[in-house]
């Protein structure tokens, strides 16, 4: 399926710890498209 290009995966990425509550709001009342992810930093590269 994933080969095909039949299965599609959705991801909601909201950012900033500082929209922590904002973003368990969006889950719990099913407003998030897909996974519900929040990215809390940039990763930096490392060396």
């Amino acid at each position: 399926w994933n080969a095909s290009g039949e299965l599609v995966v959705e991801e909601d990425i909201q950012q900033g710890f500082e929209n922590t509550p904002k973003t368990f709001l969006r889950l719990f009342q099913g407003k998030n498209l897909g996974k519900q992810l929040l990215r809390i930093a940039e990763v930096e590269d490392l060396p």
